[in-house]
């Protein structure tokens, strides 16, 4: 049934470059409170302007290898490494639409923190009930999934949720977005009908161990 839901819900909007993945993923965590002192840090090293993240230029073949670049020295992108050991280099990305339901089956990375937040299910529905108990994992608080919702409550938009998996018939996990997807899912009334992610697809999948 899960399977079958995937096939009729989900949306295809375009296919899009490997670039343009990479310029909406620095874009979001430009913004991060523990990723964006690595990415301008990498910026400043190669002596980028900011406006490469902010308005990036996806024609400019100079600036998409800066963009690569900079992903990979501060998160591991094509240099097997960090969030992207093992991850595969035949991905096939795209632009879809997912509905409310579909947004709320997608699983966090497996990942320590992500697993005990969502107790063990890597789900979002199971880490937002959590977080509304009040528990806390890692000493970490839970303000930013609050701050997150409440600018969604605003009215604020964000960048596009990234996310990958094996096919269109195998669950989705998220690569970029952990944070506002949980934030989202505080706030599920004022989810749209119909919200654009970007998709990654490739079997090879299997072998990333975070999926």
């Amino acid at each position: 049934l899960f399977s079958i839901r995937l096939r009729v819900y989900m949306k295809f909007i375009k296919s899009i470059s490997e670039n343009e993945m990479i310029a909406e993923f620095l874009k979001a965590e430009i913004t991060s409170d523990r990723f964006a002192t690595g990415l301008l840090t990498a910026l400043e090293q190669r002596a980028a302007p900011v406006r490469l993240i902010e308005e990036p230029n996806l024609h400019s073949q100079s600036e998409n290898e800066i963009r690569k670049s900079v992903l990979g020295q501060y998160r591991g992108y094509a240099t097997d490494a960090l969030l992207f050991e093992n991850f595969p280099h035949n991905v096939v990305w795209q632009k879809i639409l997912l509905t409310p339901a579909e947004l709320a089956e997608v699983k966090y990375i497996n990942y320590d923190y992500w697993n005990q937040l969502s107790s063990q299910t890597r789900t979002p529905v199971r880490a937002v009930e959590n977080i509304k108990a009040g528990i806390e994992v890692f000493h970490e608080n839970n303000d930013k999934f609050f701050a997150i919702a409440k600018a969604v409550a605003e009215g604020r938009k964000f960048p596009l949720l990234i996310l990958i998996a094996k096919d269109v018939n195998s669950y989705r996990v998220v690569l970029e977005g952990h944070a506002r997807l949980t934030g989202y899912m505080l706030q599920p009334e004022l989810i749209p009908n119909e919200v654009e992610v970007i998709i990654g697809y490739s079997n090879d999948f299997s072998h990333w161990a975070l999926y």
